[in-house]
């Protein structure tokens, strides 16, 4: 296995490392395997509901780790690339991994102007650095792609069934759509949440929690809003997909959010067998 002395990074609770088979947090005296539920990564036969590829172990030196936020960013060359692709983040409290896309050839945290930032070198195109800021809807004037899709899920009935339409709570404006046994989304709805004002006293969108007068916040200003989308699907599985405005539009895509989603469920009508005497 190459030397990867640079695929390492120091937490609040210990340090984490890069091993032959997948990820690690040592305290000092044991070694803690975090990355299970990423496994096919590093072994193969990657899930159909993971659109990217296996860690390309041709190029595993590349490897870089960072700590910051209270979160682990890994950044890994995937597929066929020589270089970092793919930024794999850990979130230590909830043992979850997320994906994103950015080629990044390091990582550190700086602190760029009131507030660290996690600061990274390109790893591909020309000589310059990067960093991640929380809310930021533009990458050097482009728009920012944000999208996520769950599992497919049964709902603990394997039977088909119809989604009838959804309750979406959120902030800002999103795109959603429905995917039915391992299948891609047909349709997009768009959702604007909206921002609501917070006891306010109905003159002034800033004026939360205050006494009449302007810019007087004491809370962030908007609430999480519930939308009805009316969006039907029939399978056995169906899977969620959200994505920023900009993919159907182009244009700069507000912040957005979503906390919560229920299922309208079509009531089932299943066949029954009386059993008779005798039988």
């Amino acid at each position: 296995f190459p030397s990867h002395d640079k695929a390492l990074c120091v937490g609040p609770v210990g340090v984490y490392f890069m091993a032959e088979d997948g990820f690690y947090r040592t305290n000092g005296r044991y070694s803690q395997k975090i990355s299970g539920n990423i496994d096919p990564l590093f072994y193969g036969d990657i899930p159909v509901l993971y659109g990217g590829q296996q860690i390309n172990f041709g190029s595993i030196d590349k490897v870089r780790l960072a700590y910051h936020n209270d979160q682990v960013f890994v950044s890994v060359p995937t597929g066929s690339s020589s270089t970092n692709n793919r930024i794999l983040v850990y979130d230590p409290p909830g043992e979850w991994w997320t994906v994103g896309d950015i080629p990044a050839d390091a990582l550190t945290t700086f602190k760029v102007g009131s507030r660290p930032s996690l600061v990274f070198g390109y790893s591909t195109g020309d000589n310059v650095i990067g960093r991640l800021v929380e809310g930021r809807t533009t990458d050097n004037t482009s728009a920012i792609q944000s999208h996520i899709k769950t599992a497919f899920m049964d709902f603990g009935d394997t039977n088909h069934k119809t989604i009838r339409e959804s309750k979406v709570w959120g902030v800002g404006q999103v795109r959603f759509s429905l995917a039915n046994d391992f299948g891609t989304p047909n349709k997009q709805s768009a959702v604007n949440f909206g921002a609501v004002p917070l006891w306010a006293d109905g003159t002034d969108a800033d004026d939360d929690w205050g006494d009449g007068t302007t810019s007087d916040l004491w809370s962030s200003g908007t609430a999480v809003r519930p939308k009805l989308v009316r969006q039907g699907v029939r399978g056995a599985y169906i899977s969620v997909e959200l994505r920023n405005a900009s993919y159907v539009t182009g244009s700069t895509p507000p912040a957005w959010a979503v906390s919560r989603i229920i299922h309208h469920v079509r009531e089932q009508r299943l066949p029954q067998v009386t059993t008779l005497d005798g039988e």
